[in-house]
Protein backbone atom coordinates (compact mmCIF):
# COMPACT_ATOMS: atom_id res chain seq x y z
CA UNK A 1 0.00 0.00 0.00
CA UNK A 2 2.84 2.32 0.68
CA UNK A 3 4.46 1.73 -2.54
CA UNK A 4 0.95 2.78 -4.39
CA UNK A 5 1.80 5.39 -2.56
CA UNK A 6 4.64 6.28 -3.23
CA UNK A 7 4.49 5.61 -7.07
CA UNK A 8 1.20 8.04 -7.45
CA UNK A 9 3.15 10.75 -5.38
CA UNK A 10 6.16 10.17 -7.54
CA UNK A 11 4.25 9.77 -10.45
CA UNK A 12 2.01 13.38 -10.12
CA UNK A 13 5.76 14.95 -9.09
CA UNK A 14 6.87 14.13 -12.41
CA UNK A 15 3.99 14.59 -13.91
CA UNK A 16 3.27 18.47 -12.74
CA UNK A 17 6.96 19.58 -13.25
CA UNK A 18 6.21 19.89 -17.40
CA UNK A 19 2.73 21.02 -16.57
CA UNK A 20 4.56 23.98 -14.59
CA UNK A 21 7.22 24.57 -16.71
CA UNK A 22 4.22 24.96 -19.62
CA UNK A 23 2.40 27.04 -17.78
CA UNK A 24 5.24 29.56 -16.90
CA UNK A 25 6.63 29.73 -20.75
CA UNK A 26 2.89 30.28 -21.85
CA UNK A 27 2.84 32.95 -19.31
CA UNK A 28 6.46 34.04 -20.24
CA UNK A 29 5.51 33.91 -24.22
CA UNK A 30 2.34 35.68 -23.34
CA UNK A 31 4.31 38.68 -21.44
CA UNK A 32 6.75 38.79 -24.44
CA UNK A 33 4.19 38.95 -26.82
CA UNK A 34 2.55 41.92 -24.68
CA UNK A 35 5.82 43.97 -24.23
CA UNK A 36 6.41 43.14 -28.25
CA UNK A 37 2.53 44.66 -29.11
CA UNK A 38 2.72 47.30 -26.72
CA UNK A 39 6.33 48.40 -28.27
CA UNK A 40 4.78 48.29 -31.49
CA UNK A 41 1.64 50.14 -30.49
CA UNK A 42 4.03 52.75 -29.19
CA UNK A 43 5.62 53.11 -32.12
CA UNK A 44 2.99 53.60 -34.26
CA UNK A 45 1.66 56.29 -32.44
CA UNK A 46 4.97 57.76 -32.56
CA UNK A 47 4.65 57.65 -36.26
CA UNK A 48 1.15 59.02 -36.56
CA UNK A 49 2.23 61.78 -34.10
CA UNK A 50 5.03 62.32 -36.35
CA UNK A 51 2.83 62.28 -39.61
CA UNK A 52 0.29 64.64 -37.69
CA UNK A 53 3.58 66.80 -36.90
CA UNK A 54 4.43 67.05 -40.16
CA UNK A 55 1.17 68.12 -42.01
CA UNK A 56 0.73 70.66 -39.45
CA UNK A 57 4.50 71.79 -40.52
CA UNK A 58 3.69 71.28 -44.37
CA UNK A 59 0.08 73.16 -43.63
CA UNK A 60 2.22 75.97 -42.10
CA UNK A 61 5.08 76.67 -44.84
CA UNK A 62 2.10 76.13 -47.03
CA UNK A 63 -0.41 79.22 -45.36
CA UNK A 64 3.08 81.35 -44.86
CA UNK A 65 3.62 80.71 -48.99
CA UNK A 66 0.16 81.63 -49.81
CA UNK A 67 0.38 84.70 -47.49
CA UNK A 68 3.68 86.39 -49.80
CA UNK A 69 1.86 84.77 -53.11
CA UNK A 70 1.45 87.43 -55.82
CA UNK A 71 -2.10 86.26 -56.10
CA UNK A 72 -2.56 87.56 -51.97
CA UNK A 73 -1.18 91.11 -52.89
CA UNK A 74 -4.11 91.97 -55.05
CA UNK A 75 -5.81 94.18 -52.73
CA UNK A 76 -2.92 96.80 -50.62
CA UNK A 77 -5.19 99.83 -49.51
CA UNK A 78 -6.13 99.82 -46.35
CA UNK A 79 -8.41 103.18 -46.68
CA UNK A 80 -10.78 104.28 -49.31
CA UNK A 81 -8.79 107.60 -49.56
CA UNK A 82 -5.65 104.95 -50.57
CA UNK A 83 -7.92 103.20 -53.09
CA UNK A 84 -8.61 106.25 -54.63
CA UNK A 85 -5.23 107.71 -54.45
CA UNK A 86 -4.67 104.65 -56.50
CA UNK A 87 -7.00 105.22 -59.18
CA UNK A 88 -5.73 108.51 -59.92
CA UNK A 89 -2.92 107.32 -60.44
CA UNK A 90 -3.58 104.47 -62.97
CA UNK A 91 -4.98 107.42 -64.93
CA UNK A 92 -4.36 106.92 -68.62
CA UNK A 93 -6.24 109.62 -70.58
CA UNK A 94 -7.91 113.05 -69.11
CA UNK A 95 -9.16 115.70 -71.43
CA UNK A 96 -12.48 117.45 -72.19
CA UNK A 97 -14.93 115.95 -69.48
CA UNK A 98 -13.43 111.85 -69.85
CA UNK A 99 -11.74 110.30 -67.40
CA UNK A 100 -9.88 106.83 -68.20
CA UNK A 101 -8.48 104.95 -65.15
CA UNK A 102 -7.30 100.86 -64.54
CA UNK A 103 -9.62 99.08 -62.52
CA UNK A 104 -8.19 96.36 -60.33
CA UNK A 105 -9.15 92.94 -60.15
CA UNK A 106 -12.20 92.82 -57.92
CA UNK A 107 -13.75 95.97 -57.32
CA UNK A 108 -17.35 96.19 -57.84
CA UNK A 109 -18.49 99.16 -59.74
CA UNK A 110 -21.21 99.38 -56.96
CA UNK A 111 -21.78 98.85 -53.35
CA UNK A 112 -24.15 96.46 -54.38
CA UNK A 113 -24.64 93.68 -56.62
CA UNK A 114 -25.28 94.66 -60.14
CA UNK A 115 -28.85 93.64 -61.81
CA UNK A 116 -26.83 90.96 -63.28
CA UNK A 117 -26.08 89.18 -60.16
CA UNK A 118 -29.41 89.91 -58.54
CA UNK A 119 -31.58 88.52 -61.10
CA UNK A 120 -32.79 84.99 -60.32
CA UNK A 121 -33.00 83.47 -63.58
CA UNK A 122 -29.30 83.95 -64.80
CA UNK A 123 -26.48 81.43 -62.59
CA UNK A 124 -25.23 83.82 -60.12
CA UNK A 125 -21.69 85.25 -60.17
CA UNK A 126 -19.04 83.53 -57.89
CA UNK A 127 -16.66 84.87 -55.76
CA UNK A 128 -13.17 84.83 -55.08
CA UNK A 129 -12.23 82.35 -51.95
CA UNK A 130 -9.40 85.36 -51.39
CA UNK A 131 -11.45 88.48 -51.23
CA UNK A 132 -10.96 90.07 -48.23
CA UNK A 133 -14.34 91.61 -46.54
CA UNK A 134 -15.07 95.26 -46.89
CA UNK A 135 -13.29 96.23 -50.28
CA UNK A 136 -14.50 99.50 -51.13
CA UNK A 137 -16.02 99.76 -55.02
CA UNK A 138 -15.75 101.98 -57.73
CA UNK A 139 -19.07 104.26 -56.34
CA UNK A 140 -17.89 104.90 -52.86
CA UNK A 141 -14.51 105.95 -54.59
CA UNK A 142 -15.94 108.22 -56.85
CA UNK A 143 -16.78 111.70 -53.72
CA UNK A 144 -12.81 110.90 -52.77
CA UNK A 145 -11.95 110.97 -56.88
CA UNK A 146 -13.61 114.45 -57.25
CA UNK A 147 -12.12 115.73 -54.30
CA UNK A 148 -8.55 114.70 -55.68
CA UNK A 149 -9.48 116.62 -59.05
CA UNK A 150 -11.24 119.68 -57.96
CA UNK A 151 -14.07 118.75 -60.11
CA UNK A 152 -17.71 119.70 -58.98
CA UNK A 153 -18.78 116.00 -61.05
CA UNK A 154 -17.77 112.38 -61.22
CA UNK A 155 -19.40 109.73 -62.65
CA UNK A 156 -19.06 106.32 -63.45
CA UNK A 157 -19.84 106.00 -67.73
CA UNK A 158 -18.20 102.19 -68.71
CA UNK A 159 -16.29 99.66 -66.42
CA UNK A 160 -15.56 96.31 -66.36
CA UNK A 161 -17.26 93.79 -63.97
CA UNK A 162 -16.11 93.33 -61.15
CA UNK A 163 -13.88 90.24 -61.67
CA UNK A 164 -12.50 91.93 -64.58
CA UNK A 165 -9.72 94.46 -64.33
CA UNK A 166 -9.25 97.08 -66.94
CA UNK A 167 -9.90 100.31 -68.87
CA UNK A 168 -12.61 102.11 -66.83
CA UNK A 169 -13.85 105.70 -68.07
CA UNK A 170 -15.41 108.11 -65.50
CA UNK A 171 -17.00 111.62 -66.37
CA UNK A 172 -16.18 114.88 -64.47
CA UNK A 173 -18.67 116.83 -66.93
CA UNK A 174 -22.12 115.88 -66.65
CA UNK A 175 -21.97 116.15 -70.83
CA UNK A 176 -19.95 113.23 -71.54
CA UNK A 177 -21.49 110.24 -70.68
CA UNK A 178 -23.96 110.58 -73.40
CA UNK A 179 -20.59 111.57 -76.08
CA UNK A 180 -19.93 108.25 -75.06
CA UNK A 181 -22.73 105.81 -75.41
CA UNK A 182 -22.95 107.78 -78.89
CA UNK A 183 -19.37 106.72 -79.83
CA UNK A 184 -20.36 103.28 -78.92
CA UNK A 185 -23.67 103.15 -80.82
CA UNK A 186 -21.72 103.98 -83.81
CA UNK A 187 -19.62 100.90 -83.43
CA UNK A 188 -22.81 99.11 -82.69
CA UNK A 189 -24.35 100.17 -85.95
CA UNK A 190 -21.33 99.30 -88.16
CA UNK A 191 -20.59 96.04 -86.49
CA UNK A 192 -17.12 97.02 -85.25
CA UNK A 193 -16.23 95.66 -81.40
CA UNK A 194 -15.24 98.38 -79.57
CA UNK A 195 -13.66 96.66 -76.34
CA UNK A 196 -10.60 94.68 -76.51
CA UNK A 197 -9.86 92.10 -73.27
CA UNK A 198 -6.83 90.02 -72.83
CA UNK A 199 -7.21 86.74 -71.17
CA UNK A 200 -4.76 84.10 -69.93
CA UNK A 201 -6.75 80.50 -70.73
CA UNK A 202 -5.80 77.29 -70.52
CA UNK A 203 -5.09 75.08 -73.26
CA UNK A 204 -4.99 76.64 -76.83
CA UNK A 205 -8.33 77.66 -78.55
CA UNK A 206 -9.99 76.31 -81.22
CA UNK A 207 -10.31 77.47 -83.82
CA UNK A 208 -7.28 79.94 -82.99
CA UNK A 209 -8.60 82.92 -84.79
CA UNK A 210 -12.10 83.26 -85.55
CA UNK A 211 -14.07 86.88 -86.99
CA UNK A 212 -17.45 86.78 -86.96
CA UNK A 213 -21.04 87.50 -85.26
CA UNK A 214 -21.75 84.67 -82.30
CA UNK A 215 -24.99 84.04 -81.07
CA UNK A 216 -25.33 84.00 -77.54
CA UNK A 217 -28.70 82.26 -75.34
CA UNK A 218 -30.38 81.64 -71.74
CA UNK A 219 -31.11 77.89 -71.03
CA UNK A 220 -33.33 76.63 -68.69
CA UNK A 221 -30.79 73.94 -66.54
CA UNK A 222 -32.54 72.18 -63.76
CA UNK A 223 -31.37 73.03 -59.90
CA UNK A 224 -29.06 75.63 -62.17
CA UNK A 225 -31.97 78.22 -63.69
CA UNK A 226 -30.86 79.62 -66.91
CA UNK A 227 -27.39 79.49 -68.06
CA UNK A 228 -25.31 81.76 -70.66
CA UNK A 229 -24.69 79.42 -73.66
CA UNK A 230 -23.11 79.86 -77.29
CA UNK A 231 -25.07 79.88 -80.29
CA UNK A 232 -23.98 80.22 -83.70
CA UNK A 233 -27.33 79.24 -85.45
CA UNK A 234 -30.27 81.28 -84.57
CA UNK A 235 -33.13 83.03 -86.26
CA UNK A 236 -33.89 86.41 -87.02
CA UNK A 237 -37.28 86.61 -84.83
CA UNK A 238 -34.80 84.51 -81.61
CA UNK A 239 -32.63 87.80 -81.63
CA UNK A 240 -36.19 90.43 -82.56
CA UNK A 241 -37.69 88.94 -79.50
CA UNK A 242 -34.34 89.34 -77.67
CA UNK A 243 -34.39 85.49 -76.82
CA UNK A 244 -30.49 85.51 -78.37
CA UNK A 245 -27.80 88.22 -78.15
CA UNK A 246 -25.97 88.64 -81.16
CA UNK A 247 -22.00 89.86 -80.50
CA UNK A 248 -19.49 90.64 -83.44
CA UNK A 249 -16.23 88.81 -82.19
CA UNK A 250 -12.50 89.07 -83.34
CA UNK A 251 -10.10 86.51 -81.53
CA UNK A 252 -6.87 85.49 -82.22
CA UNK A 253 -4.02 83.74 -80.39
CA UNK A 254 -1.29 85.75 -79.15
CA UNK A 255 0.73 83.90 -77.61
CA UNK A 256 0.78 79.94 -76.73
CA UNK A 257 3.43 77.86 -74.46
CA UNK A 258 2.69 74.30 -75.50
CA UNK A 259 4.91 72.92 -72.10
CA UNK A 260 2.53 74.76 -69.96
CA UNK A 261 -0.39 74.52 -71.70
CA UNK A 262 -1.71 77.68 -71.59
CA UNK A 263 -2.13 80.21 -73.98
CA UNK A 264 -2.38 84.46 -74.43
CA UNK A 265 -5.22 85.63 -76.18
CA UNK A 266 -7.35 88.56 -77.61
CA UNK A 267 -11.08 89.24 -78.17
CA UNK A 268 -12.35 92.00 -79.38
CA UNK A 269 -16.38 92.14 -78.51
CA UNK A 270 -19.04 94.52 -78.97
CA UNK A 271 -20.54 93.93 -75.52
CA UNK A 272 -19.92 91.96 -72.31
CA UNK A 273 -23.67 90.93 -71.42
CA UNK A 274 -24.30 87.38 -70.23
CA UNK A 275 -20.53 87.22 -68.82
CA UNK A 276 -20.26 86.26 -72.87
CA UNK A 277 -15.77 86.68 -72.48
CA UNK A 278 -15.68 83.06 -70.12
CA UNK A 279 -18.63 81.37 -71.99
CA UNK A 280 -17.40 82.04 -75.04
CA UNK A 281 -13.71 80.96 -74.34
CA UNK A 282 -14.71 78.17 -73.05
CA UNK A 283 -16.73 77.09 -76.00
CA UNK A 284 -13.48 77.69 -77.90
CA UNK A 285 -11.94 74.63 -75.53
CA UNK A 286 -10.14 77.14 -73.53
CA UNK A 287 -11.27 77.93 -70.29
CA UNK A 288 -10.03 81.35 -68.87
CA UNK A 289 -7.63 80.73 -66.11
CA UNK A 290 -9.19 81.15 -62.80
CA UNK A 291 -12.74 81.12 -64.00
CA UNK A 292 -14.52 79.12 -61.49
CA UNK A 293 -17.61 80.01 -62.98
CA UNK A 294 -17.58 78.20 -66.42
CA UNK A 295 -14.08 76.90 -66.47
CA UNK A 296 -15.64 73.29 -65.75
CA UNK A 297 -17.04 73.33 -68.63
CA UNK A 298 -13.87 71.99 -70.31
CA UNK A 299 -12.37 68.10 -69.41
CA UNK A 300 -9.49 66.13 -70.58
CA UNK A 301 -10.64 63.06 -71.98
CA UNK A 302 -7.10 61.17 -73.00
CA UNK A 303 -5.11 64.30 -72.96
CA UNK A 304 -7.96 65.89 -75.48
CA UNK A 305 -10.14 68.59 -74.30
CA UNK A 306 -13.66 67.46 -74.46
CA UNK A 307 -16.89 69.99 -73.90
CA UNK A 308 -19.21 69.36 -70.99
CA UNK A 309 -23.24 69.93 -71.56
CA UNK A 310 -24.12 73.10 -69.22
CA UNK A 311 -27.23 69.88 -68.37
CA UNK A 312 -24.15 68.22 -67.14
CA UNK A 313 -23.38 69.22 -63.58
CA UNK A 314 -20.01 68.15 -64.10
CA UNK A 315 -19.34 71.23 -65.93
CA UNK A 316 -20.27 73.33 -62.80
CA UNK A 317 -17.72 71.60 -60.64
CA UNK A 318 -14.34 73.69 -60.69
CA UNK A 319 -12.19 72.89 -63.28
CA UNK A 320 -9.11 70.70 -63.72
CA UNK A 321 -5.71 72.76 -64.10
CA UNK A 322 -2.52 71.15 -65.18
CA UNK A 323 -0.29 70.22 -62.86
CA UNK A 324 2.66 71.99 -64.90
CA UNK A 325 0.54 74.95 -64.93
CA UNK A 326 0.00 75.19 -61.01
CA UNK A 327 3.66 74.34 -60.40
CA UNK A 328 4.67 77.39 -62.22
CA UNK A 329 2.42 79.55 -60.65
CA UNK A 330 3.73 78.17 -57.06
CA UNK A 331 0.18 76.18 -56.52
CA UNK A 332 -0.93 73.25 -55.75
CA UNK A 333 -4.62 71.59 -56.41
CA UNK A 334 -5.91 72.11 -52.78
CA UNK A 335 -4.92 76.45 -53.13
CA UNK A 336 -5.79 76.73 -57.09
CA UNK A 337 -8.67 78.73 -55.34
CA UNK A 338 -5.80 81.95 -54.80
CA UNK A 339 -6.29 82.28 -58.39
CA UNK A 340 -7.91 85.49 -59.60
CA UNK A 341 -9.66 85.29 -63.15
CA UNK A 342 -7.25 86.53 -65.40
CA UNK A 343 -9.42 88.55 -67.98
CA UNK A 344 -8.67 92.44 -68.78
CA UNK A 345 -9.85 94.78 -70.71
CA UNK A 346 -7.19 95.99 -72.69
CA UNK A 347 -8.80 98.37 -74.83
CA UNK A 348 -11.92 100.95 -75.47
CA UNK A 349 -12.20 102.63 -78.86
CA UNK A 350 -14.65 105.37 -79.29
CA UNK A 351 -15.59 105.83 -82.91
CA UNK A 352 -15.74 109.59 -84.10
CA UNK A 353 -15.39 110.77 -80.76
CA UNK A 354 -15.02 114.52 -79.83
CA UNK A 355 -15.35 117.63 -82.09
CA UNK A 356 -12.41 116.15 -84.51
CA UNK A 357 -14.79 113.47 -85.10
CA UNK A 358 -11.15 110.93 -84.98
CA UNK A 359 -11.22 107.32 -83.15
CA UNK A 360 -10.06 107.47 -79.53
CA UNK A 361 -8.31 104.47 -78.30
CA UNK A 362 -7.58 104.26 -74.67
CA UNK A 363 -5.36 101.57 -73.28
CA UNK A 364 -4.47 100.31 -69.97
CA UNK A 365 -2.17 97.89 -69.07
CA UNK A 366 -2.95 94.39 -67.77
CA UNK A 367 -2.28 94.45 -63.45
CA UNK A 368 0.70 92.90 -62.24
CA UNK A 369 -0.69 89.62 -61.09
CA UNK A 370 -1.28 89.36 -64.70
CA UNK A 371 1.50 89.75 -65.75
CA UNK A 372 3.56 87.76 -63.19
CA UNK A 373 1.55 84.89 -64.39
CA UNK A 374 1.98 85.68 -68.16
CA UNK A 375 5.83 85.65 -67.11
CA UNK A 376 5.66 82.46 -65.12
CA UNK A 377 3.65 80.57 -67.92
CA UNK A 378 6.57 81.48 -70.59
CA UNK A 379 3.81 83.55 -72.61
CA UNK A 380 5.89 86.95 -72.08
CA UNK A 381 9.46 87.01 -72.32
CA UNK A 382 10.54 88.92 -69.36
CA UNK A 383 7.99 91.24 -66.86
CA UNK A 384 6.94 94.22 -68.06
CA UNK A 385 8.11 96.93 -64.88
CA UNK A 386 6.00 98.30 -62.66
CA UNK A 387 6.30 101.92 -63.60
CA UNK A 388 4.92 101.26 -67.48
CA UNK A 389 3.27 103.91 -68.86
CA UNK A 390 -0.22 103.05 -70.27
CA UNK A 391 -0.94 103.82 -73.78
CA UNK A 392 -3.14 106.34 -74.91
CA UNK A 393 -3.44 106.41 -78.95
CA UNK A 394 -5.05 109.25 -80.92
CA UNK A 395 -6.23 107.65 -84.93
Amino acid sequence: MEMKLWVLSSFRKHCCLPCASLRHLSIAVKAKRYTKQKSKKKKETQEVLSSHEEKRIRKKLLTETEKKHTFRQLYPWKTKLEFAQHLKQSQTYYQDGLLAVNKPYGIPILGHLTDLETRQNIIQTLSSGVTPEGIPSLQDALPLLKDLYDVPHMEIIKAPERWTSGVTLLGTQPETKAKVQKSLRRSLAAQIPPLTYWAIVLGKTNPETYTGKVGMALEDVKEKGKVPVITLKYTKTAVKEALVKVNCVHHKVLVNNSETMSSLVEVKVQNKRWHFLRVWCAYNYSPILGDMLYGGRVRRVGGNPVLISPHNMTAYSPPKIFPSTLSRLGLSENTQELIPCHLHLYNICLEQYGTKKTSLNITAQPPQHFIWSCFQLGLMAEPIEEDVKEEVEMM
